[in-house]
């Protein structure tokens, strides 16, 4: 059967995400391309009770039987259609599917979002994937042929820019204001450090945490919760979080590790100068570059980072300024489309 050079995309979501985030949104700007088909990933109980039945066939190890289900679907979608190859946008749902040899001579391409860090071991170098795409370049060496893939390739997370978007600054945005978004990976015995150094010494300003609540109730951020300037925001909508990132002076958020991340993209998008260390695949994102990297990991250097962007609004408007453009450059969705699309193209020569 002929190909088309254009893939089944497996629209994977992971959890936490606001309605405008996340890698399932690649699909969304794929979607309008009719030789492109997209399939969706909800988590129903007909999807689990047929992917269970599946993973019993296979005896594939315990997980979420919906996952199952994706990728049955997906294998039926191949056999049934020209369709080049298969990409799924969250590898690490798929692993057990990956260690097993390739059921179709059409490759599968995977994309990768956890860092070697979050990983026991190596992944297997034997399997069915043609090509993984990460999503920051320091883990390169770590994954290149993970479950047998002949190629590695670095594409970075993108961000919807005509949502996130910077915000019209008003007379009552004086107060300054420190943004903190997000869990997974962060290093919150770091922030609370940080927080804890700003709010004395400089009790009026204001801290505003988008965290979930076994973060915000949890021991880590316990010593900030009784402080005045401190707010916690739970469950906010999309159109809160962006005003969240509008209104902020500086996006305070040191990582543990990280690859890419939604509320670091969304940031940049946004024009908000992000505060923080030299961890992970942040420099893949501008940092160091568009944006300074507090000088170590330590609060005393966020704390006084995050005080020069309230002391020096004019360097700190020039800093916002590149954020945007950077966004716009380089992880705006269309973008980061067609990089995909130049990747899909590849790869159907290549097999």
């Amino acid at each position: 059967m002929a190909t088309t050079g254009a893939p089944v995309s497996v629209a994977d979501r992971l959890g936490g995400q606001c309605g405008r985030s996340g890698i399932h949104q690649l699909a969304r700007f794929l979607g309008d391309l009719r030789s492109i088909r997209i399939l969706d990933t909800p988590d129903t109980r007909p999807r689990r009770w047929v992917g269970k039945l599946w993973s019993l066939l296979r005896r594939d190890p315990v997980r979420n039987q919906s996952i199952a289900f994706t990728e049955l679907e997906a294998r039926l979608a191949l056999a049934a259609s020209s369709f080049s190859s298969v990409h799924y946008l969250v590898g690490e749902n798929h692993a057990p599917c990956f260690a097993r040899p390739a059921s179709d001579r059409r490759p599968v391409i995977a994309t990768l979002h956890m860092p070697a860090s979050a990983h026991a071991e190596p992944p297997p170098k034997t399997g069915g994937v043609h090509t993984l795409v990460l999503l920051a370049a320091r883990d390169l060496s770590f994954f290149s042929g993970a479950w047998g893939a002949r190629h590695t390739v670095v594409i970075p997370h993108g961000v919807d820019t005509v949502y996130f978007h910077p915000g019209v600054q008003t007379a009552d945005d004086s107060t300054p204001s420190i943004l903190v978004v997000g869990r997974f990976l962060r290093d919150f015995p770091l922030t609370a450090a940080t927080v804890a150094r700003l709010a004395a010494a400089h009790p009026d300003w204001r801290f505003d945490f988008v965290v979930p609540p076994e973060a915000w109730h949890g021991p880590d951020l316990a010593p900030l919760r009784a402080l005045p300037g401190v707010r916690w925001h739970d469950r906010v909508d999309d159109d809160t979080l962006r005003r969240l990132y509008q209104d902020a002076t500086c996006h305070l958020s040191p990582f543990r590790d990280c690859t890419a991340n939604n509320a670091l993209v969304e940031s940049l998008a946004c024009g908000l100068p992000v505060v923080t260390t030299d961890r992970g695949g942040v420099r893949d994102y501008g940092a160091g570059t568009v944006y300074p990297l507090a000088h170590d990991h330590s609060a005393a250097a966020l704390a006084d980072l995050c005080e020069r962007y309230v002391a020096d609004p004019v360097w700190r408007a020039r800093i916002a300024t590149g954020c945007r453009a950077f966004a716009l450059r380089t992880l705006a969705w269309p973008v980061i489309a067609r990089r995909h699309l130049a990747l899909y193209a590849e790869v159907a020569r290549a097999a």
